[in-house]
């Protein structure tokens, strides 16, 4: 007899799988731990991107926007360089001026930890329990990021 415990998730929705522990530096000069921001945030929004690509310019502003307007709710997030000299990178991230963390990623450690191979943006969303809930490749408006954050931040 075969039992069934829970429903199989639908395609293109695997289940949630742990957010892998990182601490990175910031242009600030701090160490940041993504673990202990999802632990202690409802929602953290994890940004890969490069001065050079041209969606992330698009995206950044408006996440920026998305992040102002759900912080004080419970919504964490950093964006990360991915190989880029830091002052390439602190320059432009002074330039966009956006109000969430920025962290580079000298070693490669987030680009490995998050399978960030094949192109730019990527975008991750870790909820409280240290889970990635969803992991979106390519550009996303700011009323998408807000569809996938809104139940979330409601979330007890």
């Amino acid at each position: 007899m075969l039992s069934v415990l829970a429903p199989a998730p639908a395609w293109g929705a695997p289940p949630a799988a742990p957010a892998p522990p990182l601490k990175l530096p910031g242009i600030d000069g701090k160490m940041h731990d993504l673990a202990e921001l999802a632990r202690t945030h409802r929602a953290l929004v994890i940004n890969f991107w490069a001065t050079w690509c041209g969606p992330c310019i698009i995206e950044l502003p408006e996440f920026d926007a998305v992040f102002k307007k759900f912080k004080g709710e419970g919504l964490a997030m950093v964006g990360i360089n991915l190989g880029e000299k830091a002052d390439k990178a602190v320059a432009f991230a002074k330039q966009i001026g956006v109000s969430f963390p920025m962290l580079l990623d000298p070693e490669g450690a987030a680009r490995e930890a998050y399978a960030v191979f094949a192109g730019l943006p990527v975008t991750a969303i870790v909820d409280r329990k240290g889970l990635v809930r969803h992991r979106i490749a390519g550009a996303m408006s700011g009323e998408g990021l807000r569809a996938k954050l809104e139940p979330m931040l409601r979330e007890p």
